[in-house]
């Protein structure tokens, strides 16, 4: 890997839509600790070594973040089609906020949640803590029809009649790729930067209205990073690609304007960029890791610690290992040649230290290493076999899931413990809908016996100290407090409820701090129903849920709930329909 003067001059990649502080194989040396201590490892009633828990009926849950403001929706069939908030307060009757959202035979095909964007505040601490998480607004782009653009709108959540506010003069045809830089202090001040078809890229706030142009950034620079103001919890600018001075990287201001100097690696301004893609997001003070790649290696890429108050733009190290060796990552099957970075469910992060889960070979199976990432240094903790579907820190341990195990690490890398197994002969598929964590506890779904016909849910601890196993049950989510230790952790929210389903057919919730402290029961689905989805971390206690009937095509329904209160769960939407557009927006 070469640290100067060598990149190439590719585009950057197709960008996720972010948030500074949200959105987000290896070689060298190290060795694994192979120690095991706690937790089960012999199969029982429960899987895993453990009898299932039965649970308390609860008539509600407390602790939850107390969020009393609108919840949005969208459905596409019935008399009125449409977005819609629903007060909880007056659960039985939904508002129509914008009827002309929902695709027509004249569409073209839009991901729903580029097209639907909860825009999020909150309030920052002196700490550097962050509470009181909500969404301020929903924003959307009004009508997806190619005859018929009408660009983008905000929807407040906190209003008794919310309408439809423009933002922007922007009536585009074709949003392709987008960065979104929440201000948690003020929503008014969230930049969405996007990119049109062959146009280049712009950028609007959210306190624009349909009088104001967008901001143009010049033709020469391609972004490829956000940087956060961690103190302010919003946007500092972005890091560009220049290609008009041999693609070195360089960065603008909120106002897309060049500021001077350029991102320089012991000095030296790197030239010939390929690709620049960020991993993890932003660190506690702006910092964060980037994956860089070069003209000679367009597809392969190094890891860097990107710096923004070291000089004029910030600097660039390059993150080796005790030997001085480089974290280098394996190459993406698919074109175009990028590197093959882990998976969001594969990467965690505890204060400044990340780990992720990193596949010896490009094809995804095989043994796997587990590596660590503080400052500018590396070190690969373990080889496991067979990556599982989560990489997830809590306290002071790391938890990963491996083949038919689960298994702890602290966060120096060492006392590696098996906290879950089975070694019947069917052995147990686990998996999970559930990223967050409470007071050391994680939350997954376990699979034993033929085909996974017995199926439980499960809460462990990560020392291995205590588990909670719930049989004939599936957990299908969770809402938030709120809180989080940091303004570039929202991906360390703590959880306040598990939603989970039992016996195919109830929803129920448990407190996440205490999950063998009993279950409220929220009701039964409706008719057919044997599915339940909900769409990312929200603050409770009412949240919106979609029920799946399964079959060709699927039938779903929107469903409100309310924690604090048992059987509260009613459909909400107008009729069932098979249109994918009938679910929650995500954030409610």
């Amino acid at each position: 890997m070469k640290t100067r003067n060598q990149f190439s001059g590719a585009r950057a990649g197709v960008l996720a839509v972010a948030l500074g502080a949200l959105l987000a194989g290896c070689g060298g040396g190290g060795s694994s600790n192979d120690g095991t201590a706690g937790g089960p490892s012999t199969p029982g009633g429960g899987g895993g070594g453990v009898e299932p828990t039965e649970l308390p009926a609860l008539a509600g849950l407390e602790g939850d973040a107390d969020n009393q403001d609108l919840l949005y929706f969208t459905q596409p069939e019935g008399a009125d089609p449409g977005l819609y908030a629903l007060d909880p307060a007056a659960p039985e009757t939904s508002i129509l906020v914008d009827d002309r959202v929902l695709l027509d035979e004249n569409a073209f095909s839009l991901s729903y949640d580029r097209s639907f964007l909860p825009i999020h505040e909150a309030t920052l601490n002196d700490d550097g803590s962050l509470s009181d998480f909500r969404v301020d607004r929903v924003l959307y782009f009004d009508n997806r029809s190619l005859l018929d653009t009408n660009g983008f709108h905000t929807a407040a959540t906190d209003v008794a009649d919310p309408q439809p506010d423009p933002v922007s003069s922007e009536d585009l045809i074709l949003l392709t790729n987008a960065i979104i830089q929440y201000a948690l202090d003020d929503a008014d001040s969230t930049s969405v930067l996007y990119e049109l078809s062959d146009q280049g890229w712009y950028q609007f706030l959210l306190s624009d209205d349909e009088n104001t142009d967008p901001l143009q950034l010049a033709e020469r620079f391609t972004p490829v990073a956000p940087v956060l103001d961690p103190d302010l919890g919003r946007g500092a600018g972005y890091l560009v690609i220049d290609s008009d001075d041999d693609n070195r990287i360089k960065r603008v201001g909120m106002d897309l304007e060049l500021e001077p100097g350029q991102v320089t690696i012991e000095g030296v301004a790197p030239a010939a960029t390929a690709r620049v893609l960020p991993l993890g997001g932003p660190l506690n003070d702006g910092a964060q890791y980037l994956v860089i790649s070069g003209e000679d290696s367009p597809g392969t890429g190094g890891l860097f610690l990107y710096r923004p108050e070291q000089g004029d733009v910030g600097t660039l190290e390059q993150v080796v290992n005790g030997e001085g060796d480089p974290l280098v990552f394996n190459e993406s099957l698919f074109p175009p040649p990028t590197p093959a970075l882990p998976a969001p469910q594969h990467l965690t992060r505890s204060a400044d230290v990340l780990f992720f889960a990193m596949q010896g070979n490009v094809l995804g199976f095989g043994d796997f290493d587990l590596v660590r990432v503080e400052g500018a240094e590396w070190r690969r903790v373990a080889t496991e076999s067979s990556l599982g579907e989560f990489v997830i820190a809590s306290g002071d341990r790391v938890a990963v899931h491996s083949e038919d195990q689960v298994l702890s690490f602290a966060l120096d890398g060492s006392d590696r413990r098996v906290i879950d197994s089975d070694d019947s002969m069917f052995g147990q598929d686990i998996s999970t809908p559930v990223l967050g964590t409470r007071n050391g506890w994680i939350f997954y779904n376990r699979d034993t016996g033929i085909g996974g016909a017995d199926r439980f849910a499960v809460a462990n601890r990560l020392d291995g100290s205590d588990q909670v196993v719930i049989a004939d049950a599936s957990w299908v989510g969770a809402s938030t407090t709120g809180t989080a230790p940091s303004t570039t952790q929202l991906d360390a929210m703590e959880v306040s409820e598990v939603f989970m389903l039992r016996n195919g057919t109830e929803l129920a919730a448990v407190n996440a701090a205490m999950p063998a402290a009993g279950a409220v029961r929220l009701g039964q689905l409706p008719d057919s129903a044997d599915q339940v989805r909900m769409y990312g971390l929200a603050p409770g206690p009412h949240r919106l849920l979609q029920a799946v009937s399964s079959g060709a095509p699927e039938t779903l329904d929107v469903l409100y709930v309310n924690t604090r209160e048992e059987d509260s769960l009613r459909v909400i939407s107008e009729q069932s329909s098979g249109d994918a557009d009938q679910r929650p927006v995500k954030g409610f």
